[in-house]
């Protein structure tokens, strides 16, 4: 993979999520293979999946946290139950969650109905094909254009997809209007009913309809809400779909030695996806 932007190739390096006590004997290892690893050659250093103890071990060795890249947002779609999910996940609520799940189910059905709902999804106006690796280094350049962004090859890409498609639910599809490509979406629904969105990628004219896509489609998947990565360029039409925006999730760290990078980075002009980092890493291969 490499980092490319305006037609210009940086030699990237992505990281894994580290965690140490600096003052244990591993711990200080790790931290010298760290502070290594941050002074190498290469011209940009991410770790996108990093919990608040690596940010800051991060920081200290001379990196930085890209605030608005580790901004979220949240499309409720089963609000009722999506209040339970979070309920469940505290000890002393979870009785609670469990006793009022059916009444949550009745609570959202009933609120899909009410007239003017934001919470049943407005029908997609357009076509949608599975995803696969050609039409994403096909069209990406386009989409993109000379923001900061990943350069795939095919099989690089499709071998990260079906990593991630051998577990759980996976929501991919290509959005189509007649033969133009609109954009495309890449998410992953978890037990709870959550879908975490790995890659959205369209165009100013068409971020509405794919976002519309994506919404009607885990909707009728069952799926309680819809979660992804901000990207600054489409957050006005998040906003109009009734999105939320907030700092829960992994931080996204960077170390750039090139001052076009850090510019980039720090403004949000970028075409960098959790796909293009550590997520699919928590999809182990399945072995027979």
């Amino acid at each position: 993979r490499l980092v490319v932007m305006g037609g210009r190739r940086y030699q990237p390096a992505i990281s894994s999520q580290f965690v140490v006590d600096p003052s244990s004997h591993v711990g200080l290892v790790a931290l010298r293979l760290a502070k290594a690893y941050l002074e190498g050659p290469q011209d940009l250093a991410i770790a996108d999946e990093a919990n608040d103890i690596s940010r800051r071990i991060w920081e200290g060795l001379g990196g930085d946290a890209a605030l608005l890249l580790s901004l979220y947002w949240t499309r409720a779609l089963r609000p009722a139950q999506l209040g339970l999910s979070f309920a469940g996940g505290r000890r002393a609520l979870a009785p609670l969650a469990a006793i009022g799940t059916p009444f949550a189910a009745i609570a959202d059905a009933l609120a899909v109905r009410a007239p003017g709902s934001q919470f049943r999804p407005a029908p997609p106006l357009t076509t949608a094909e599975p995803l696969f690796a050609q039409t994403v280094v096909t069209h990406t350049p386009a989409f993109c254009g000379a923001a900061l962004r990943v350069e795939y090859d095919e099989q690089a890409f499709q071998r990260l997809l079906d990593r991630t498609t051998r577990r759980g639910r996976l929501l991919n599809a290509v959005v189509k209007n007649g033969a133009s490509v609109l954009g495309w979406y890449i998410a992953h629904v978890d037990a709870t009913g959550a879908a975490e969105v790995a890659q959205l990628a369209a165009t100013a004219a068409t971020i509405h309809d794919v976002l519309r896509h994506l919404f009607h489609h885990a909707w009728r998947e069952g799926a309680v809400s819809v979660t992804g990565r901000l990207d600054p360029r489409f957050m006005q039409p998040l906003s109009d779909q009734y999105c939320l925006f907030h700092r829960r999730g992994p931080w996204v760290l960077i170390k750039a030695n090139k001052p076009e990078l850090q510019r980039a980075l720090a403004s949000g002009a970028t075409c960098l996806s959790r796909f293009d980092g550590e997520w699919s890493l928590r999809f182990h291969p399945q072995h027979a």
